[in-house]
């Protein structure tokens, strides 16, 4: 509690520090907390406003790949493995955003990565909780990546 109350706010905004080694290492530590905390919860509001900045809108401010890939592999690893689905539901709108944004990335790893948070988005909820319009959604930012070479 010590931790995400007072190292993890500072940290969470080094995400969008100008320095790309810094933003690496925050999602590091970002990964480390999540895979060490019994319960994730408290780090969702400190992340995911600074998530969904950086990767959730046009343009994507975001440009490391591999940062964007990292990020992305956060959310489908330890945060959707390590949290009730109540919690989740509060950043739904975030995680969507940023999903149908990585679905639109040139770098196909983003892509390919988006592909399988998508699907461990859909096992970490309650059927019919990311609801209708967010599944469209979803569903319209995946199907140009059906066709794609790297959909395999």
């Amino acid at each position: 509690e010590v931790f995400c109350r007072n190292v993890l706010p500072p940290a969470a905004r080094l995400l969008s520090d100008t320095v790309e080694k810094n933003r690496e290492l925050t999602v590091a530590l970002l990964r480390s907390a999540a895979e060490s905390l019994t319960d994730v919860a408290p780090l969702l509001p400190l992340i995911f406003p600074v998530m969904v900045q950086r990767l959730g809108n046009v343009p994507v401010l975001e440009d490391s790949e591999e940062i964007r890939l990292q990020l992305v592999d956060l959310i489908g690893g330890p945060i959707l493995k390590r949290c009730a689905a109540p919690a989740i539901l509060t950043v739904l709108p975030d995680i969507v955003s940023i999903l149908v944004r990585s679905f639109a990335d040139s770098f196909h790893e983003i892509v390919k990565k988006a592909a399988t948070t998508t699907v461990s988005l859909t096992e970490s909820l309650p059927p019919g909780d990311i609801g209708e319009v967010r599944a469209e959604m979803l569903l319209k930012a995946i199907t140009p990546s059906l066709s794609h070479r790297h959909s395999a």
